[in-house]
């Protein structure tokens, strides 16, 4: 699957104020949550960020897109830049904080967090990964 296919129904997932909380303290555990804005970088990387915190969100790596990141990241300063793979997980030199996150880990903190099993952002956010997984009526056993 292409980045292409991927980034808009992320972005969409991740514009949820739960998931955002969800991947938020995967990564930081030791802050309180403040909302982030979703920033979709040319179909090829997510951003979320604050005040606080910059977050690159990388469904695929690739060379180009790491580049990318390397370069947008030295223009970011006064803020934590934590880098998050999904799914993937490739040695990126240069990041200090970088995290190598499953889709399953971000639906189980939502749902540690309150959030019920059967929510349709969560099953958005699944099937955008692990499409064959999700069933007409909600998630099927790994």
């Amino acid at each position: 699957m292409t980045t292409h296919a991927i980034i808009p129904d992320l972005q969409k997932a991740l514009e949820v104020n739960f998931i955002q909380e969800a991947l938020f303290h995967l990564v930081e555990d030791q802050e309180a949550f403040k909302e982030l804005l979703v920033v979709n970088h040319h179909y090829s990387y997510l951003s979320l960020s604050n005040e606080d915190h910059y977050i690159f969100v990388l469904p695929i790596v690739s060379r180009q897109i790491i580049d990318e990141v390397t370069e947008a990241s030295s223009y970011i300063f006064n803020r934590k830049q934590i880098l998050v793979q999904l799914e993937t997980c490739e040695d990126i030199p240069g990041f200090e904080n970088h995290f190598c996150i499953k889709v399953m880990d971000i639906i189980l903190q939502a749902e540690k967090n309150g959030i019920p099993k059967q929510n349709l952002f969560l099953r958005l956010l699944k099937e955008i990964f692990e499409p064959s997984l999700v069933t007409l009526t909600g998630f099927s056993q790994p």
